[in-house]
């Protein structure tokens, strides 16, 4: 589905991160204290350091969310303007209510505004635009737009990873999108390939595999049973991603010389690039930065490369192209220009 939205402007990104951060080199157990082979893999991957939450941390991704929200909130933008507060996660705070309606009350945000989940991981940036910017064309106001995981809630710090390397990291954004009939026209395109569900997939906890006492270790922690099948994945990205970042440029009618910066989902270095090629697009406006410091961000990945980068986008105009990838699996990819937002360092929380 390739669309054109009128109308919609993004006026404000924070990103907020748990403050324990973590080195990859810490972990003696990847691959057998091997440091030759994970020296390569760090050059090919650029995965180093991450955030994540302590082990014992009650901290949620609507927890972080909050916190980026509320720094907003302290920016001058107005709760009271607030038509409609959109939740992104794949680790919500409960399977009911809505985490959305959880950062609802702890915001204070007025009762008139509408509170909803989507679930979504890596493109889930993507997908929250697209249902913010349709909303906003009909109801002309301003939409909060929260994105945040917390893989280490089940997959751990990884202690005993042999055959792979840490690479998630927990993050949170909170985005203010607002109507604005001078914005200039994005292009957004959404797929999903549903055949190919089970190739990303956590299949314990929810109501197809429920909690069984033969789900638990003994020392407590839930098998969630999470399996990839890494050459799908990629097999996936690679025959995707560079004719949908193609098609919205296309829809904008841009050449690679009107894009000053590519915002990819931060899977890995090897793959950014691959995709570059492919596309045919300068890998150097390719923002790969954040995979050293943050890891892989899920739906939090895209707004965590402009927050790290803040001083690229703070108050300045830029012609962009976005996209994510993974379960679904599911892509976006958009077109847009980010015109003046105001764009904070991350936060730590």
């Amino acid at each position: 589905m390739l669309k054109t939205i009128q109308n919609v402007k993004i006026s404000a990104i924070a990103t907020c991160v748990p403050a324990r951060e973590v080195d990859i080199y810490d972990n003696k157990s990847i691959y057998e204290g091997n440091l030759k082979k994970l020296n390569k893999v760090v050059k090919a991957t650029g995965f180093h350091k991450r955030h994540i939450l302590d082990e014992n941390s009650h901290l949620t991704a609507g927890d972080l969310c909050i916190k980026a929200a509320e720094k907003l909130f302290e920016n001058g933008f107005s709760k009271e303007d607030i038509s409609a507060v959109i939740m992104v996660t794949q680790y919500p705070d409960y399977f009911e209510p809505a985490t959305a309606c959880v950062a609802h009350g702890k915001l204070g945000l007025p009762d008139s505004c509408i509170a909803f989940d989507i679930n979504q991981g890596c493109c889930g940036f993507l997908f929250g635009l697209l249902v913010a910017s349709n909303i906003i064309d009909n109801i002309n106001k301003k939409i909060l737009l929260l994105c945040g995981d917390t893989a280490s809630k089940i997959l751990g710090s990884q202690i005993n990873a042999i055959d792979d390397i840490p690479i998630f990291g927990d993050g949170s954004c909170a985005c203010i999108l607002e109507y604005d009939t001078s914005a200039t026209p994005m292009c957004i395109e959404i797929g999903t390939k549903g055949n190919d569900y089970d190739v990303l997939i956590t299949k314990n906890g929810g109501y197809r595999n429920p909690p069984k006492l033969s789900m638990f270790d003994s020392n407590g922690n839930f098998q969630y049973d999470n399996y990839m099948d890494g050459l799908k994945v990629f097999d996936f990205t690679m025959n995707i991603v560079p004719p949908s970042i193609n098609h919205v440029m296309a829809g904008k009618n841009w050449q690679e010389k009107d894009v000053n910066y590519y915002i990819l989902h931060q899977a890995n270095k090897m793959i950014l690039e691959n995709i570059a090629t492919s596309a045919n697009i300068d890998v150097n406006k390719v923002l790969r930065q954040t995979l050293s410091k943050y890891g892989n961000l899920s739906c939090a990945s895209i707004p965590s490369v402009i927050c790290d980068e803040h001083t690229k986008f703070n108050n300045k105009q830029n012609n962009v192209v976005l996209s994510g990838f993974g379960v679904g699996l599911s892509w976006g990819s958009a077109a847009l220009t980010l015109d003046k937002p105001l764009v904070l360092p991350i936060i730590y929380y």
